[in-house]
């Protein structure tokens, strides 16, 4: 119905709402540091609302439709908000709606899955030309550091843990098409 609600489990009950564009949906992320929550709709509007009073900070209008979560990735300084669109374009915001960079990984092939941070300057996500990919991100630029052939052309969704022993990461990988696990 192209509404945020805001609940209050408590009371158990919606507390407020706000109205968007287009409907939604992916999930809201949140960035507890800034106490901000970003949203973004099907038409590509994302919009940056402050959970203390809930006003809209700024909105940005993506350059296509946007199924997937924002990521906020937190690299040394004050981190940004990556959007992935279903044009195969990613983009970065900062914290006050500028845009800092965009890179189109994919021609013409969506990207539905969520991007994943791995770590302070990794994501990983899945595109519809069957490909998982890792891109190593600054507030300048992004870069790919590997692409990996899925087999399958559905969204990929990724997970991350930290193995405290080796301070690696682990990339727990599934494609949510013919149920093939893949990893790097």
């Amino acid at each position: 119905d192209k509404r945020l609600y805001v609940l209050d489990p408590i009371r158990e009950k919606a507390v407020s709402k706000v109205v968007f564009k287009a409907p939604i949906f992916a999930p809201v992320v949140f960035s507890i540091g800034t106490k901000l929550a970003i949203a973004v709709d099907l038409q590509g509007n994302v919009m940056c609302i402050s959970t203390a009073d809930l006003g809209t900070r700024w909105t940005y209008k993506a350059p296509a439709p946007v199924f997937a979560s924002p990521c906020i990735v937190t690299p040394l300084g004050e981190g940004f908000v990556v959007i992935a669109c279903v044009d195969g374009t990613l983009f970065a915001l900062n914290w006050s709606g500028k845009q800092l960079w965009t890179t189109n990984v994919a021609p013409s092939k969506p990207i539905f899955s969520s991007p994943c941070a791995i770590d302070r300057e990794r994501i990983v996500f899945g595109c519809h030309d069957g490909r998982l990919r890792c891109l190593r991100l600054s507030s300048q630029s992004a870069r790919e550091v590997w692409s990996l052939k899925s087999g399958s052309c559905a969204p990929i969704v990724a997970g991350f843990a930290p193995d405290a022993k080796s301070a690696s990461v682990n990339i727990d990988v599934s494609t949510n098409g013919d149920g093939n696990v893949v990893g790097p």
